[in-house]
């Protein structure tokens, strides 16, 4: 008889400690569910934007799903994503300079503005954009993207001399620029190498075009 009321004794202070740890796991799980299902739902509205050609809306769900649960898809979709963008950036940029050669400045200008839409804005954009706002007369345009030209080829010279420094000493690209670097030194340079290379001028005074 005492043996029968020790093992029932054991057997319920067994289920009162065990039955909150299998709860909080049960919960835990659920709460996995939840938020897999939640990323799985932005995943399926990412597609669906994608296939209509919303790239940066895809774009945008694709990276708020992986808050919720990080997946595989999710990142090579945002990666594939990334890689159209930069393609049809390069298209709009060919299809500008070849506007611009045949003096139709308004529409390279139309044709930079829509690459911009597409969410990737860098110096060389807004440097050739600049020079077609100046072509057309509208100075106060030319003059926003220029400033706009020249900050964005800040941050790109500082990510230059940032990666240049952590290939050299072997540390950590930390996105700061280094001490004693004048700042005038690297905007001058990114903005030599437009006007050099890719921008509108550049190709205004090449020699082979007389």
């Amino acid at each position: 008889m005492k043996s029968a009321i020790a093992i029932t004794l054991t057997l319920t202070i067994f289920l009162l400690f065990s039955a909150p740890a299998a709860f909080a796991d049960d919960n835990e799980k659920a709460q996995k569910k939840a938020l897999e299902q939640q990323a799985n739902e932005l995943i399926n509205e990412a597609r669906g934007l994608e296939k209509s050609g919303q790239l940066l809306e895809a774009r945008s769900r694709y990276v708020s799903s992986q808050a919720f649960w990080e997946t595989k898809d999710a990142l090579n979709a945002i990666k594939h994503i990334d890689e159209e963008i930069h393609d049809r950036v390069k298209d709009a940029l060919r299809q500008a300079h070849k506007l611009y050669d045949q003096g139709q400045f308004k529409a390279a200008a139309d044709a930079l503005e829509n690459a911009l839409k597409l969410g990737e804005s860098t110096a060389v954009l807004s440097y050739d954009l600049a020079l077609c706002y100046q072509r057309t007369g509208e100075t106060e345009s030319s003059l926003a993207y220029l400033d706009q030209a020249a900050r964005a080829a800040l941050v790109e010279a500082h990510e230059r001399i940032g990666h240049a420094v952590a290939d050299l000493y072997g540390c950590g690209y930390t996105n700061r620029r280094p001490a004693g670097t004048p700042i005038c030194q690297q905007l001058h340079a990114p903005l030599c190498a437009l006007s050099g290379s890719g921008g509108f001028q550049a190709r205004e005074r090449r020699p082979d075009r007389g």
